[in-house]
């Protein structure tokens, strides 16, 4: 192939990534380039006098950024909540875990 050749074809390469490019700018939302941050941690929700107020917390910020199924996540969310509270927190969950053997182990506890 010839020299000339070779620098048509990779300005039409370089054409078709710029458009590419361009349109993934406009077709993908700005949302998804920026990270969500959700303000609900493991103590704020033990504030919560009942289970029904932290359910609700949840609903409303899942809501608030727009997750897709937040009432059905929010609910996965708050069981894990009670299995983390009564089994001793987070730092005891933690400990748990990193005992497990590998990948299936992990996902035998949460079962």
């Amino acid at each position: 192939m010839g020299h000339e050749r070779l620098s048509k074809i990779l300005a039409k390469l370089t054409n078709a990534w710029c458009e590419l490019e361009d349109a993934l700018h406009l077709s993908i939302p700005a949302a998804r380039y920026d990270p969500v941050v959700i303000p609900v941690t493991f103590p704020s929700l033990l504030k919560k006098r009942s289970s029904r107020s932290r359910l609700d917390e949840l609903r409303t910020v899942l809501h608030l950024a727009k997750v897709r199924m937040p009432d059905k996540k929010a609910s996965w969310l708050a069981d894990a909540f009670e299995r983390i509270r009564s089994a001793g927190g987070p730092i005891r969950i933690k400990k748990d875990l990193l005992t497990r053997d590998g990948r299936e182990g992990k996902i035998s506890f949460w079962r």
